[in-house]
């Protein structure tokens, strides 16, 4: 399919299955009548679709069945301790960390194939809150040189000409929001 985005219609079709459900999102560009119309009329081609990328998507899923990790089971109606819309206790948040530990932050939009390495990340999450290099040193442990090199591997990451950029290229791709979760 030619093109990306602009979608007028954003099709969902899921399959339940005991421990997952699985999500197939197809958009289309025509009107909703149109679009009905083409999903009626051709209602086997999309479920050759989730065929096709299912079999593509195998070794994917494989990955991420052995990624997974498991909370207790808990009545959430009678245990609000461990209702996840009031936020898990912090036994719980520290044992989904240490199962998903996370290595490296891929960024959103023209940087999309650009990562942080969760050292870089936490540099970056103090250099955006207002932090100097000799503050950021204190805070992470580090030594000045070690920032040093972080501030010179993010500015070669960016494809920057010099450090001087690299504040206002963070702040302008929101890279903020998408670290703000790192510890």
């Amino acid at each position: 399919m030619a093109g990306t985005g602009n979608y007028r219609l954003i099709l969902a079709l899921y399959e339940k299955h005991d421990t997952y459900l699985e999500f197939y999102n197809f958009g289309l560009k025509q009107d909703t009548h149109a679009s009905n119309n083409i999903f009626l009329n051709n209602h086997s081609l999309f479920h050759h679709f989730i065929t096709y990328f299912r079999e593509k998507g195998h070794p994917i899923l494989l990955k991420a069945e052995t990624a997974k990790f498991e909370c207790k089971e808990t009545n959430y109606s009678e245990d609000i301790h461990n209702n996840w819309m009031l936020g898990l206790p912090n036994e719980f948040e520290k044992m989904i960390v240490e199962q998903m530990p996370v290595a490296q932050i891929y960024l959103n939009g023209s940087l999309d194939q650009v990562f942080l390495t969760r050292e870089e990340a936490i540099f970056v999450r103090h250099y955006l809150n207002g932090f100097n290099l000799e503050q950021i040193k204190v805070k992470m442990s580090n030594s000045l040189d070690d920032c040093k090199a972080i501030v010179n591997a993010l500015t070669k990451k960016l494809n920057l000409v010099s450090e001087k950029d690299l504040r206002s290229t963070l702040i302008a791709n929101r890279i903020q929001k998408k670290i703000s979760f790192i510890k």
